[in-house]
């Protein structure tokens, strides 16, 4: 039970991984209108995408706690481990912005 577990942990981790990188990178406009926005709202336009990005983890955070609610009486999950989640959700999705924003400008 604990091995299917961890295998379905692995793979929420991933997915929400590779799709938070997706989302940060998502932009209809223009290179020129990007520009613009970095060049002249930075902080807008940081913490717009950040919040997008996010709750494109948080999604995926809601699964994770959905899996340890199924699996709570085979194997026991602590909340610190819930709350590490949760930070490396808000620290990816900063990177990723960052990068995002710095390498497309």
């Amino acid at each position: 039970m604990k091995t299917l577990f961890v295998t379905f942990k692995v793979f929420i981790g991933i997915s929400a991984a590779i799709t938070m990188y997706f989302v940060s990178f998502f932009w209809i406009g223009s290179k020129g209108e990007w520009n613009s926005q970095v060049k002249y709202h930075f902080w807008e336009f940081f913490f717009s995408r950040l919040l997008f990005t996010v709750i494109a983890g948080l999604i995926f955070f809601l699964l994770s706690l959905l899996l340890n609610r199924l699996f709570r009486k085979s194997v026991p999950y602590k909340k610190k481990y819930v709350l590490c989640e949760f930070i490396l959700i808000v620290v990816i999705s900063v990177l990723l912005v960052l990068k995002t924003i710095y390498g497309n400008s």
